[in-house]
């Protein structure tokens, strides 16, 4: 008894009496930078807590137990939840309470409290501009921004880059930019069909891609042709031929498209240039230069050539609440028996051309912004608390960036159409789903969870679960920020959202359970490690899963 009370006395010593000292020691002695750590100690266990919230710099490399008293779960909830990762950056298991996990979890405890843990963001429209045009932007650039922005892994575009990746050797040369790049988020990459490369849609699935991509209209890249309804047709029939194969596995690739097809039919290929009495300064001209009819057109069109296939039709950055309209009833029409789905952009959910003022040519993209009517009633297709009812699956940011010159002026006929917005697209979506009294896991579900399942990867990304990438946004709904040119992390500082106030800041972003951003360290270790911590995503030809390649493995491309 008395060799009992000893030990009693022992731990309430330790606990509550050195333990405090050696805190209040450190306090007055320590570098403002030192981790707080809070030893606990019982009978039954032992735990290093970390606790994060206002740490500057530190992040362990995994494994380790990262809690949160909120966790964004599968289950469609938010609760307190330790997150048990492995040291391949894979999560183990996600626990209730640290007493349910196994001993050997509990040896470094990571507490972010009250940050919230979801899943990583998961951005599929991307122009990264590479290779050819790395003074546009770049991977090390774009992965950079896309970390900053809470994202976690990037669909890059076939076009604005020289050569556009339309076919196996171009394809070989984008791979060849990303290998050779400093990559610190995942990155698959999608194929373009064009007019007259039909021959090499089966090349591109081959290769690996995650999906392809047409322009219904001019593209503004003399390296990227559009496609007119015969090319759209061949291209379908033959996506269907392929799919229907018996030799094909896995998934059919989405097949995305940029959906605008002007009044004069779909062989014309217009520039979207008015011409008579114009206004090249006025947002609102501009606008009606592209109006909804292009959008419900094009969705008409691509709709008519998919049904009864098995081709997956992607519509890109729907900016029209009419289009959104014509995708809801495809959708429920026992008539149409193809599959489609639909993205809108964070742009398109904020502003209104109202807001516009005349010259601003940094919101300049296209489709166009449309009216403030307009966009109150697309954020009625996406933002649906029954998310089948819904049109429009999720927002991506349709990040077009382009050297600043390209953007100077007042002309919106003659300046570059893309908006920079990869590393807002957080911010600027939470400010619209707080507008509408919203919820953190329907934010998650449009910009993490649809977009995995969407483009097939959600195997590995998209939700917090057992076996399932530690890809996570650590972050604070309740902070807003104001999104300014100094803390911009694309290659160019010239975006329409410097100067939004918008709600939510990240704190850090992991990738398989390592740092890729930490709000308060301007370098992270992991610049500087071979290889870099990005991996590109890749479609396996022999059974149709998706791997995750190391830039070493594609040193026959150097």
């Amino acid at each position: 008894m008395l060799e009992f009370q000893r030990i009693v006395f022992l731990q309430g010593l330790f606990t509550f009496v050195i333990v405090p000292a050696i805190a209040i020691f450190l306090g007055f002695v320590a570098p403002s930078n030192l981790v707080t750590v809070k030893l606990t100690h019982s009978f039954f266990h032992t735990a290093n807590i970390i606790q994060l919230h206002r740490s500057p710099t530190y992040f362990p490399s995994p494994p380790y137990t990262l809690f949160s008293t909120r966790v964004v779960l599968p289950s469609r909830t938010i609760k307190p939840s330790y997150i048990l990762i492995t040291s391949e950056g894979k999560i183990h298991d996600l626990c209730p309470s640290l007493a349910r996990t196994p001993s050997e979890w509990r040896k470094v405890v990571i507490d972010v409290s009250p940050l919230v843990v979801m899943p990583g963001l998961i951005d599929p429209h991307v122009h990264v501009n590479a290779p050819g045009r790395e003074e546009w932007e770049g991977f090390e650039h774009a992965t950079r921004a896309a970390a900053a922005g809470g994202t976690t892994t990037i669909l890059d575009m076939p076009l604005n880059n020289v050569p556009s990746t339309i076919d196996a050797e171009s394809l070989q040369k984008k791979i060849r930019a990303w290998a050779h790049s400093d990559s610190v988020v995942d990155v698959g990459l999608i194929g373009g069909i064009v007019h007259g490369n039909k021959e090499s849609v089966g090349d591109l699935i081959d290769g690996g891609v995650l999906a392809l991509k047409s322009f219904m209209i001019d593209s503004q890249s003399a390296h990227f042709p559009h496609v007119n309804a015969a090319d759209l047709k061949d291209a379908v029939v033959e996506l269907n031929r392929i799919f229907s194969n018996s030799n094909y596995v896995g998934r059919e690739v989405p097949y995305i498209l940029h959906a605008e097809l002007d009044d004069f039919g779909p062989d014309t290929g217009s520039r979207a240039t008015t011409q008579g009495t114009y206004d090249h300064t006025s947002y609102d001209d501009y606008e009606k230069s592209r109006p909804h009819s292009w959008e419900t057109n094009a969705v008409e069109l691509a709709a008519n050539i998919a049904n009864n296939t098995r081709v997956h039709i992607h519509i890109a950055h729907v900016s029209s609440h009419r289009a959104a309209q014509r995708i809801f009833e495809l959708r429920s029409s026992n008539s149409f028996k193809g599959k489609i789905t639909a993205e809108t952009c964070t742009q398109y959910l904020v502003w209104g051309k109202e807001e516009i003022p005349p010259g601003s040519t940094s919101y300049k993209c296209a489709p166009p912004i449309r009216s403030v009517r307009n966009r109150d009633k697309l954020r009625s297709y996406l933002f649906r608390i029954d998310r089948e009812s819904a049109s429009l699956d999720f927002v991506a940011s349709d990040h077009s960036p382009c050297p600043p010159e390209l953007k100077q002026g007042e002309n919106l006929t003659k300046a570059w159409g893309g908006i920079s917005g990869l590393q807002y697209r957080l911010q600027g979506t939470w400010s619209v789903a707080k507008e509408l009294n919203l919820t953190i896991i329907q934010l998650s579900d449009i910009l993490s969870g649809r977009p995995a399942s969407v483009f097939g990867i959600d195997g590995m990304k998209g939700v917090l679960k057992s076996g399932l990438d530690a890809d996570l946004l650590i972050w604070d709904p309740e902070s807003s920020v104001v999104l300014n040119p100094g803390n911009c992390l694309h290659r160019h500082k010239v975006s329409a959202f410097h100067g939004y106030k918008g709600q939510g800041e990240v704190y850090y972003t992991l990738l398989r359970g390592r740092p890729v951003y930490n709000r308060n360290s301007e370098s992270l270790a992991v610049s500087n490690t071979h290889p870099s911590p990005g991996r590109l995503l890749m479609r396996e030809k022999r059974d149709g899963t998706i791997s995750q390649r190391l830039s070493t493995e594609f040193s026959q491309y150097s």
